[in-house]
C-alpha cells in the first residue's frame, strides 16, 4: 500500500514517515480494506474518519499499574512506621525501667579477693532506696584491672539466690566468680534488677 501523504511504499506502517496504512478493526483488531464499512471478520461497524482504532497504546496498560502500586508503597511504609514505632517505645520503656532500678539500688562495702587459683570472692551490702518497690534477681557487672590499670576481665553475673530486697532494706550478698589471677584491681556496679510492685 502506498503512503497517501509522503508517496512511500510500506505495509501497515509507512516506512518513509511512519503513518498508519493499515486500517484495524475496532472490535477484533483484524485488518480491513480502507473502504469497507463492515469487518468481514466479526462484522462490527467501522468508522472513515480513523485509520488506526485497533491500536493499542501501552501506555493505557503502564499507567494505571503504575498508580496502583502507591497504596501498596504507601501501606508498606507506614506498617514499618507502626513496628519501628512500637519498638523504639519498647526499648524506652525498658531503658526507664533499668534506670529506675539502678537508682533505687545501691552497693555498700563492696570487698573481694582474688586466690590464685583466679577465684574472686565477693562481698558487699545491697540496699533498696525505694520507698514503694521491692527488688529481686539482682545482676552485677564486675570489671577487672592490671597493674597498669588495663581492663583484662569483665563479666555480668546474675544473684538469683538470695530473697527480694524490701523497701528501704538492705541485705549481705556474697558470690565467687572466675577471673584472672593477674587482676589487681576491681569495680563493680549494680547492671540490672527485676522490680516488684506492691
Amino acid at each position: 500500500m502506498q503512503c497517501p501523504q509522503c508517496g512511500g511504499k510500506g505495509l501497515r506502517f509507512c516506512e518513509s514517515c511512519g503513518a498508519t496504512l493499515a486500517r484495524l478493526c475496532p472490535s477484533c483488531g483484524q485488518e480491513v480494506k480502507p473502504q469497507a464499512r463492515f469487518c468481514d471478520m466479526c462484522s462490527a461497524a467501522l468508522t472513515a474518519e480513523r485509520t488506526d482504532v485497533g491500536r493499542v497504546d501501552d501506555r493505557a496498560f503502564l499507567e494505571p499499574a503504575r498508580a496502583s502500586r502507591w497504596p501498596l508503597a504507601i501501606f508498606v511504609i507506614l506498617l514499618f512506621a507502626i513496628a519501628f514505632g512500637i519498638i523504639l517505645a519498647s526499648l524506652r520503656s525498658e531503658l526507664e525501667k533499668r534506670a529506675q532500678n539502678l537508682s533505687d539500688l545501691e552497693i555498700e562495702d563492696p570487698t573481694w579477693l582474688v586466690s590464685e587459683f583466679g577465684v574472686a570472692t565477693w562481698q558487699l551490702q545491697v540496699r533498696n532506696r525505694s520507698k514503694t518497690s521491692a527488688y529481686k534477681d539482682i545482676h552485677f557487672h564486675t570489671k577487672y584491672y592490671g597493674e597498669s590499670g588495663t581492663l583484662i576481665d569483665q563479666s555480668i553475673i546474675g544473684q538469683t539466690q538470695y530473697r527480694t530486697i524490701l523497701p528501704g532494706e538492705s541485705i549481705f550478698i556474697k558470690f565467687d566468680e572466675f577471673t584472672s589471677r593477674q587482676a589487681a584491681g576491681a569495680s563493680i556496679i549494680i547492671d540490672r534488677a527485676t522490680a516488684e510492685m506492691p
